[in-house]
């Protein structure tokens, strides 16, 4: 998922959005960015990554990052 500062709850997404959510409760497979590889795309910032965590998630199907 997402994080947006501005939307502390679901009350702040717009209608689209939740209809969307409750239409598709789960999603069948993975859904993977570009080549696989983690992509994270911001301009005009002071900082950068240097490192990201994640935790590990169990499925019947093995384990997920």
């Amino acid at each position: 998922g997402t994080f947006t500062p501005n939307m502390k709850s679901t009350k702040d997404y717009p209608d689209e959005v939740i209809n969307f959510m409750r239409n598709h409760p789960t999603m069948f497979n993975a859904v993977y960015p570009v080549h696989k590889r983690p992509l994270v795309v911001r301009t005009n910032v002071d900082y950068e990554f240097t490192t990201i965590t994640v935790d590990q998630v169990a499925a019947a199907d093995g384990n997920y990052e």
